[in-house]
């Protein structure tokens, strides 16, 4: 992404969740509806392989068992007390409208993301950070132009010295 001197680039963290419940329809609707630049949804993937957006590992946000990607997304639903949002119904609705910044919770799936991101959104739309050094790298390897970031939220402890910033 480049960016003009002085221009600082906002982010609808959680979907824009000040409104609404945490990763909801109603949150990310009204995240579209904002003058912010990115709209950030948090990725993982159920045990059926359906990608959802959704912020917590768990799906009511309580810690504990099941997580979401040990369940099958219509279990997810009932165990989250609401409809999960679909993370291409999701890119759909934003479509025309805003940008993504696609933070990725689990390894594996980069690909599938960011094809369907560009799908719905066009390239230049996008950006993707993760926790997961191994998911920075898959970005960075199959996209090497698309904007992607490490999120350093665990400290730097656990990184090999080459990868710190400097």
């Amino acid at each position: 992404v480049r960016v003009g001197p002085g221009r600082t680039l906002i982010s609808a963290h959680r979907g824009g969740a000040e409104d609404a419940p945490l990763a909801s329809w109603e949150a990310y609707l009204a995240s579209v509806g904002t003058t912010a630049d990115y709209v950030e949804l948090d990725v993982r993937r159920t045990a059926d392989g359906e990608l959802v957006a959704h912020h917590d590992p768990y799906p009511a946000g309580v810690r504990g068992r099941p997580l979401v990607r040990d369940l099958p997304y219509s279990r997810l639903c009932e165990v989250a007390g609401r409809r999960v949002p679909k993370l291409a119904e999701v890119l759909e609705r934003m479509a025309g409208r805003t940008k993504a910044q696609l933070d990725l919770k689990e390894i594996g799936y980069e690909r599938r993301v960011i094809d369907l991101a560009h799908h719905h959104l066009g390239p230049g739309n996008v950006l993707v950070c993760s926790l997961e050094e191994p998911t920075v790298r898959a970005v960075k390897d199959d996209f090497p132009q698309l904007p992607a970031g490490l999120v350093l939220g665990r400290g730097l402890s656990g990184l090999a010295r080459l990868t710190w910033p400097k």
